[in-house]
């Protein structure tokens, strides 16, 4: 059964998720922490090649990674491209970078995204996912109080698609790159 999406759908949240960010000083260090993992990342990447963030949502990064593509599947004003990760419209070998913070989760089908990146990276891109952290602390706030799904006990590492901010499984990232990193090896041996 699919819900309908929620207000958090949106794309002319766009102002109030900029907002948000520019008043919470703990939020907006984050994400700038988040981004200088970036540079770092593409420091270490091949010089050719397009380095792409996947939903960039308020579009943030920009300023702090000079020469990066901004992208989501929400039409946000200001991003280069509007795309579904689990459809890249780039040719094979062509990406150097793929960047994504607190967004792996709200893929509807990881493994149609990851076979996607792997496609287009380059020889020597990277897959850069900074996502929500399950640990000992981390998982009763996601499993009971945050406002997303929270199933660490899938067995798919797909889930029932509802909207692109409203749906969601926090374990996600925990499930694809913890859990099953035997499974993500042999799958994708080129990440």
């Amino acid at each position: 059964m699919t819900r309908r999406a929620t207000p958090l759908d949106d794309p002319d949240r766009l102002t109030e998720i900029r907002r948000t960010i520019a008043r919470k000083p703990s939020l907006r260090r984050c994400y700038e922490r988040n981004y200088r993992r970036y540079a770092e990342c593409l420091a270490r990447c091949p010089a050719q090649g397009v380095a792409l963030e996947l939903g960039s949502g308020g579009g943030l990064a920009r300023a702090a990674v000079p020469g990066l593509f901004t992208s989501d599947v929400l039409p946000y004003r200001g991003l280069d491209l509007v795309l579904d990760g689990a459809r890249l419209p780039f040719r094979d070998g062509s990406l150097r970078f793929i960047g994504m913070t607190n967004v792996f989760h709200h893929l509807p089908d990881a493994e149609a995204f990851l076979s996607e990146a792997e496609r287009c990276l380059r020889p020597g891109g990277r897959l850069l996912v900074i996502d929500q952290h399950v640990g000992l602390v981390s998982r009763p706030v996601l499993a009971y109080l945050h406002h997303e799904p929270f199933d660490p006990s899938a067995p798919a590492w797909r889930f029932e698609p509802t909207g692109p901010l409203s749906g969601a499984n926090g374990a996600l990232a925990w499930i694809v790159f913890v859990r099953d990193r035997q499974r993500l090896a042999r799958a994708f041996p080129g990440l």
